[in-house]
């Protein structure tokens, strides 16, 4: 599988999918409909991944803005570029585009600062708006994700840090007979032989003492424990290692005999104010994540029925409600 193959192919799921049919069954149709998409605006964890795993992507997936307006006047030239395009794609006779209109349309769309004069609203998006409008809408950034230059530098101090902890620089600077494969696309079955897929950013393999050890980075802003709990991290953990003792057994046999160590996130704090950190996941959550149980005071059904749901929502093609519910006909209070 191809990573276009991979982004594209909804219907095989992964951890992205399972994590959101746990909580919303009607935000996977939106996904498998296309609906749900991804915007061009930036998704800092993704571009660390990028500019640390996979650097030669870089060109390819971003582009880096010269002039990157005020968050206020982002979102205005942002609404005022949809609007232009609705124009464009209606067919409508382009020399009589009003910009100025256009600009105030924006305005009243997003609620931007009602207290100023339209003229005055106008001149400061000229002002303000104009060489990011340009360069947003030219060709070498179709189709990319935009970032500023202050992103990319931020982001190449995180990957500093993280290249030069005592902890994790072993990860980002392998010795001698260490393997170390980033960004392995993984397509597996499980036991009842459903297909599922999987993407670890790390899969660090050492020769020496036969151990693997499976990594996801992670990029947080507050808390990396509540956005362990928050995104379901567990899945990703559990599904990983899953795949990955796949990978071993038919793809990798002279690796069979190694040890699979518990997986691990090495995170970072987005703005950098602490130094990187490196969780373990304990045996027992990825026994909850796998076969369901109670994790965190709240009851968790694991990947393995998840899976099976949807394959059965996907079958039935039946969206409204979870699996449980169109099966018993209400939803227990625990």
């Amino acid at each position: 599988m191809t990573e276009e193959e991979y982004k594209e192919n909804k219907k095989i799921p992964g951890y992205s999918i399972l994590s959101k049919l746990a909580l919303d069954v009607r935000s996977v149709k939106s996904i498998l409909d296309g609906i749900e998409k991804k915007t061009k605006s930036l998704d800092f964890g993704s571009l660390l991944d990028i500019r640390l795993l996979t650097p030669n992507d870089f060109d390819n997936t971003f582009y880096i803005l010269s002039n990157m307006p005020s968050t206020a006047f982002k979102a205005l030239a942002d609404e005022y570029i949809r609007l232009k395009e609705l124009y464009s794609v209606s067919g409508a006779n382009e020399d009589l585009f009003d910009r100025d209109s256009c600009i105030l349309q924006a305005r009243e769309n997003i609620g931007f600062d009602a207290r100023l004069k339209d003229a005055t609203v106008i001149k400061q998006f000229i002002e303000n708006c104009n060489d990011y409008v340009i360069e947003v809408t030219n060709d070498r950034a179709k189709d990319k994700i935009l970032v500023s230059t202050y992103d990319v530098t931020l982001c190449d101090t995180l990957i500093d840090m993280l290249k030069t902890n005592q902890f994790t620089s072993k990860y980002f600077n392998p010795a001698e007979n260490i393997e170390v494969l980033t960004q392995l696309i993984i397509e597996f079955k499980d036991k009842e032989g459903r297909d599922i897929k999987c993407k670890p950013d790390m899969v660090y393999i050492d020769h020496n003492n036969k151990t693997i050890t499976p990594i996801d980075v992670k990029t947080y802003s507050e808390s990396f424990i509540a956005n362990y709990y928050k995104f379901k991290y567990y899945y990703q953990a559990a599904i990983y290692s899953s795949g990955i003792i796949w990978y071993m057994l038919n793809v990798r046999p002279e690796l069979a005999e190694y040890t699979l160590n518990l997986f691990e996130f090495i995170t970072i704090n987005s703005c950098g104010k602490f130094p990187p950190l490196i969780y373990k996941i304990p045996e027992h959550h990825m026994e909850i994540a796998s076969f369901g149980g109670m994790l965190n005071n709240r009851s968790v059904k694991g990947w393995i029925e998840l899976l099976g749901d949807f394959y059965w929502h996907l079958e039935e093609d039946k969206w409204e409600y979870s699996r449980d519910i169109y099966t018993n006909g209400f939803k227990m209070i625990e």
